[in-house]
């Protein structure tokens, strides 16, 4: 039996009990219906979580995760790479990172991370 026979109900029981980043993130792209029950801020959650066990990993290929469309880019498409540069002590990984989006996500949305760096 495939997970999307079950009742919702059950389906959002199963889905609150996942918290790895990827599986959350590949379920939410599934289709609309999984789309609707996966929780962004699960899936922020996990992505956070994901980002601090792998911080080392993703500091030495430079790439980091977006918060609004949630994909792990190039440092290159991320506004604070001007920031960890001119300060090496910076914390990328640290409460901020919620708020981070790439460059793309933040042109859309405004560029409200950038104007939060002024």
């Amino acid at each position: 039996m495939s997970l999307g026979c079950l009742p919702t109900e059950i389906q959002l029981q199963i889905i609150s009990y996942i918290n790895d980043f990827g599986a959350l993130r590949s379920l939410h792209r599934t289709n609309r219906h999984f789309s609707s029950l996966v929780r962004r801020d699960q899936v922020h959650a996990a992505l956070f979580e994901f980002e601090h066990s792998h911080k080392d990993w993703l500091i030495q290929v430079n790439y980091f995760p977006c918060y609004s469309c949630l994909r792990i880019s190039p440092r290159t498409e991320h506004w604070f790479q001007d920031l960890v540069i001119a300060n090496s002590t910076a914390d990328i990984c640290g409460a901020d990172a919620l708020s981070r989006r790439c460059r793309a996500c933040d042109a859309k949305e405004g560029n409200k991370f950038l104007k939060s760096l002024m």
